[in-house]
């Protein structure tokens, strides 16, 4: 893949803001039940909670191949005595020996001692890399997660305000409806209206009642029965 893009004029590459957090945001609407609520989606919500281990998993990850960094010694090595005669006596780390842990060049002399050492040291960088960027993701999805989980707060917050402005309006026209009819009753009644407005003026009420009816279903929890306000 190309290093470099050819590119209109203009455009500059992303940076990718995940991570950061976005602060109080509901605050602009001023609202201090809504305040409440998303200050405990932190404290409360799964998904917010599932993503945050995942973020500290990936953390200690990282800390893991961060330690890789630090030289590992391996110490194999042995001690070999020999003498002009030809005998010779042998020993290892392994025997329960204590080797010095001083490097000494291979070789063996006449009459002499040779050690062998074989110690090795090893890292890894690449290891350390991914889990940054795992470290990365996983700090973006927890920040994404919160947001997602606020906005559905609000979202529902909004909603059920909204249903109970509507429900109050319904209710105020039920009752307007109600003395509508009355006096159309009446007036029918002194014979100064025809049956044709009384009939409009019960369906008026009925379907605004039925109306409220719904509204009033769907603003309630499930297992609760709802009923709708009567004057």
């Amino acid at each position: 893949m190309p290093i470099v893009y050819k590119e209109l004029n203009g455009w500059k590459p992303a940076t990718p803001m995940d991570a950061i957090d976005r602060g109080a945001w509901w605050s602009v609407y001023r609202g201090p039940v809504l305040d409440g609520l998303e200050r405990q989606v932190v404290i409360s919500n799964q998904t917010v909670r599932e993503a945050e281990a995942a973020y500290r998993a990936a953390a200690a990850e990282v800390k893991v191949a961060r330690a890789n960094l630090f030289p590992v010694l391996e110490n194999n090595g042995g001690v070999t005595r020999s003498s002009g005669g030809g005998g010779s006596v042998s020993s290892s780390g392994s025997g329960g020996a204590v080797i010095p842990s001083v490097t000494i060049p291979s070789g063996t002399t006449s009459g002499g001692s040779s050690f062998g050492d074989g110690s090795s040291t090893s890292y890894s960088a690449q290891a350390i890399e991914s889990g940054a960027a795992a470290g990365q993701v996983s700090a973006a999805d927890l920040v994404n997660a919160q947001l997602s989980a606020q906005v559905a707060v609000a979202t529902d917050y909004f909603e059920l305000r909204g249903s109970d402005a509507l429900q109050r309006l319904l209710e105020q026209t039920v009752t307007e409806y109600e003395r509508s009819l009355r006096i159309t009753q009446n007036q029918y009644n002194a014979g100064t209206a025809a049956r044709s407005d009384v009939v409009t003026a019960q369906t008026q009420l009925e379907t605004t009642r039925a109306q409220a009816i719904n509204v009033g279903v769907a603003r309630a929890p499930p297992s609760a029965p709802w009923r709708m306000r009567t004057r």
